[in-house]
């Protein structure tokens, strides 16, 4: 059985642990720039997002966020390799700077983006999280209490941030998160430290889930995507 190399594995998990600073950093730095002389940070219109910041912020983000991407892919590529702290550094800090982008509005809506190489990116990040919830049964049966709830935790957010970010990211795949997070919702009576447990993110996804598809007049693609669930 393949292991990973203890130190190898600590240097993700600090560099995972980071990044979400890092890019937050620098995201607000190139918001912060932008700032209209002679207003106030709270001033309405004060701190806005130009085409051209936000394709430089999601492409510094994209950058930044591949090789955690990728380590993450791989992982669970491997079923060998079961590193619940690792995978979970990894996950949550995806679902740190997701977060990151959607408040500082780095993503460019599809008419300022021609070529849909935002949607494109998120759109592979998107599929490899609902392979990892639809095929890794250490997401719902893991032994670690602890992490199963951290790691349901992220791998809901992310799903959160994704269909804030563009409805279409989630769209097709609506059964598999659906299902995934009905599934959180049962009584927790372990790790109730937790800021918010996978019950509480839960049903915050499911009402914004409910939320936008009825602004989109799409209510029956949503229950045709719940009866799939």
């Amino acid at each position: 059985k393949e292991s990973i190399d203890p130190s190898q594995g600590r240097d993700v998990i600090a560099v995972a642990s980071i990044l979400p600073l890092l890019i937050g950093g620098f995201l607000e730095r190139v918001r912060a720039g932008n700032t209209v002389p002679g207003k106030t940070a709270s001033s309405a219109g004060a701190l806005t997002t130009t085409e051209a910041d936000a394709q430089l912020q999601f492409r510094f983000w994209c950058h930044a966020i591949v090789p955690t991407v990728t380590k993450l892919f791989s992982l669970y590529a491997d079923s060998t390799v079961r590193d619940d702290r690792l995978v979970l550094s990894l996950l949550v800090s995806i679902a740190d700077t997701l977060k990151q982008v959607l408040d500082h509005d780095a993503y460019l809506p599809s008419y300022n983006d021609p070529d849909e190489e935002h949607l494109l990116f998120l759109d592979c990040l998107t599929k490899g999280l609902q392979l990892f919830i639809r095929k890794d049964k250490n997401v719902s049966t893991s032994k670690n209490s602890n992490a199963k709830d951290q790691k349901a935790n992220a791998f809901i957010s992310s799903f959160h941030y994704l269909i804030l970010l563009n409805h279409r990211l989630v769209h097709e795949r609506l059964p598999d998160v659906i299902s995934f997070s009905c599934a959180q919702l049962h009584p927790v009576t372990h790790f109730n430290h937790l800021k918010k447990q996978p019950k509480c993110q839960a049903n915050e996804l499911l009402s914004s889930i409910i939320k936008i598809y009825r602004e989109l007049r799409q209510m029956k693609h949503l229950l045709s995507s719940t009866r799939k669930a």
